[in-house]
């Protein structure tokens, strides 16, 4: 019985991988532009707007990237990415998604929006 179990995994373990499928890959692209208020309140909600570019259909929206570091924020798009050979460039391209803010204490916040990287491959923000 131990043997057919081992086997049936094995043959299941085979045949569920497939050539056919697209490869996925995790991407960070830059913030284009953004719009957001100039003050907040604490404990309230603020939408700041955030606009990002897709370079072909093949990349797909997977959340904001955000990371706190005592009173920095620092924010990118998350996308995944499609690595398949029919690739296009799309006509509209620019794409907005809001991002909720609610500050917590009183003090100053600052948010670093990663618009890519330089020449030496160092972030820019």
């Amino acid at each position: 019985m131990k043997k057919l179990v081992v086997i049936l995994m094995l043959v299941l373990t085979f045949s569920s991988c497939s050539h056919d499928e697209p490869s996925l890959e995790s991407v960070v692209i830059a913030v284009e532009s953004i719009v957001m208020p100039a003050t907040y309140r604490v404990d309230s909600v603020s939408v700041i707007m955030l606009k990002y570019k897709k370079p072909t259909n093949c990349y797909a929206f997977d959340g904001i990237y955000y990371a706190k570091n005592e009173n920095t924020r620092t924010v990118a798009i998350n996308v995944v990415k499609f690595n398949e050979n029919n690739c296009q460039r799309i006509m509209e391209n620019s794409f907005e998604v809001p991002l909720d803010f609610q500050p917590k204490a009183l003090g100053i916040y600052i948010f670093k929006f990663w618009i890519g990287t330089n020449a030496n491959g160092l972030d820019q923000y």
